[in-house]
């Protein structure tokens, strides 16, 4: 009897692991793990700070909802492991990725960015970012589709 309910117990635990999803909102930082991320509320990454995804992170965003960085964003996926950024219900747009001013460097290696409506990624002035091998797609502004980013100031650094 003891062993049975051992048993339950064990796979009532295991099955609360496999299906619980996990939520963000508000400062990021540290490094996520490949998997399902709910973005229930703004995120941003605030000034000296690193966040760091890892390939086959997934972030699905509710409506309205932007993710903003101030400091250091590294997504870093892989040749078919990228890194994902969408809207939580297909049709109901999020609000994109806002580079602000930052004296660090951004790194998007490997992203999915699809489903904004405020161009997918936007870059502020004097944001350092490097992206490769990415796709940012069906997005838009205001009601258009959009090109994929908007740079609102530009200086070519050799």
């Amino acid at each position: 009897m003891r062993r049975l309910f051992l048993l339950i117990l064990i796979f009532i635990m295991l099955s609360t692991l496999c299906f619980s999803q996990i939520y963000l909102s508000g400062a990021q930082s540290d490094t996520l793990d490949a998997g399902e991320y709910i973005v229930e509320d703004d995120i941003w990454v605030e000034s000296h700070t690193l966040w760091y995804l890892r390939p086959g992170v997934v972030l699905r965003f509710y409506e309205g909802v932007r993710c903003t960085n101030h400091g250091a964003l590294y997504a870093m996926g892989a040749e078919g492991d990228s890194i994902r950024f969408e809207s939580f219900e297909e049709g109901i747009p999020w609000r994109g990725i806002n580079l602000e001013t930052t004296n660090y460097r951004t790194k998007l290696n490997y992203i999915v960015v699809t489903g904004s409506d405020d161009s997918g990624i936007s870059v502020s002035p004097m944001s350092t970012m490097t992206l490769r091998h990415s796709r940012i797609s069906h997005n838009t502004v205001q009601g258009d589709v959009a090109l994929g980013f908007i740079v609102t100031h530009w200086v070519w650094i050799p």
